[in-house]
């Protein structure tokens, strides 16, 4: 099967990915995981929630950090909307970690004669979105650019990677040449799969660079060309 990949480019002001496992307090992560894409993919092209897994499960997708990461704390006042008005006397405030102008490239791949592809496509060079897009909160406003269309190489083994790396099944970095480069490298558990209730069903790990710089380096696993860029999907 050959495979084409669309790279998009979004952008905001502020951005919320909600961890899973905050509670008194939402902090978010560094990058939209890989159900947050499928959201954003899904409002451009026009998916319904309840369709999204079903529409996109043979796609794979990949992200890069444009913009170094960094955050603010804001209390939001959230009205309790579980009765059939809004009280807004029922109110409570929940301190709520935004990111601040984050900017991620988004890769998505998948059989060169997928209609999504190229719904996705001509949406994004018509610059024509069938629902809001937004960054994890419906307040977070999203930008976005179509970049470039591609074929793609399936390779493997030691490469510079250009995107956020999930440490799947045989992938392995190379700590050696990240530690020579002086590469400041956090990590990341995210959902990687909703369940048709939204419920994550699955996580995976996931390496990224923490100091501005946009490639970490594997010493083994599958990856793609596509361009200059090697990336590895989730």
């Amino acid at each position: 099967m050959e495979k084409k990949a669309i790279v998009f480019d979004v952008r905001g002001r502020l951005a919320c990915f909600k961890k899973f496992y905050t509670n008194s307090s939402t902090l978010s992560y560094p990058f939209p995981p890989p159900t947050a894409i499928q959201g954003i993919i899904g409002s451009i092209i026009g998916i319904e929630r309840k369709e999204l897994r079903s529409t996109l499960k043979d796609l794979e997708i990949s992200v890069s950090i444009l913009n170094p990461v960094k955050s603010i704390m804001m209390t939001v006042n959230y009205i309790d909307t579980s009765e059939t008005f809004w009280d807004a006397s029922r109110k409570t405030q929940i301190p709520v970690q935004f990111l601040k102008y984050p900017a991620y490239r988004i890769f998505v791949i998948g059989d060169r004669e997928s209609k999504v592809l190229k719904d996705l496509e001509e949406s994004l060079k018509n610059r024509r979105n069938a629902f809001h897009v937004y960054l994890g909160m419906a307040c977070c406003h999203a930008r976005y650019n179509y970049v470039f269309s591609s074929d793609v190489v399936e390779q493997s083994g030691k490469s510079e990677i250009h995107s956020v790396v999930p440490l799947k099944e045989g992938v392995a970095l190379d700590f050696d040449t990240i530690k020579s480069m002086q590469i400041h490298m956090q990590k990341e558990v995210v959902p990687a799969e909703l369940d048709d209730a939204r419920i994550p069903k699955k996580y995976v790990d996931v390496a990224f660079p923490a100091d501005n710089r946009m490639t970490l380096f594997i010493k083994e696993g599958r990856y793609y060309k596509l361009n200059e860029y090697n990336v590895v999907t989730f």
